[in-house]
């Protein structure tokens, strides 16, 4: 090969790992984002079921609750995920894509839908 060519494949391998590194140091942070996202509805989820137990709520049933006396912990899991996100609405969406996976030894399902939204119940795994 000549020094043009070997050039040429050198930065060509070069601009491959640079690709390679972006989708590598893409992934790890999709990582940490999403044990980020996991440890918050798993204090979540623990706190409502301390609240409600296997009952069926909506997100506004849990909003009203987090304000009673004696709530101070479900307010603190709440808190985080409402003011970050902007309100009940993102805090639907949050728990939808939480729905059907296990986290910190809870389950969190979509049981049903009514006019105040959707239904969601946790139980223990």
């Amino acid at each position: 090969m000549t020094d043009a060519g070997t050039d040429y494949a050198t930065r060509y391998e070069v601009a491959a790992l640079r690709r390679e590194l972006r989708e590598l140091k893409l992934y790890v942070g999709q990582l940490a984002l999403r044990r980020s996202v996991d440890a918050r509805l798993g204090v979540l989820l623990s706190a409502i079921f301390a609240a409600v137990g296997d009952s069926v709520w909506t997100a506004a049933d849990v909003s009203t609750l987090a304000v009673l006396p004696g709530r101070g912990v479900l307010a603190e899991a709440l808190a985080p995920l409402v003011r970050d996100r902007g309100g009940l609405r993102s805090l639907g969406k949050a728990l939808a894509r939480a729905a059907g996976h296990n986290v910190n030894g809870y389950r969190l399902a979509q049981v049903g839908t009514d006019r105040a939204g959707a239904l969601w119940q946790v139980t223990r795994v």
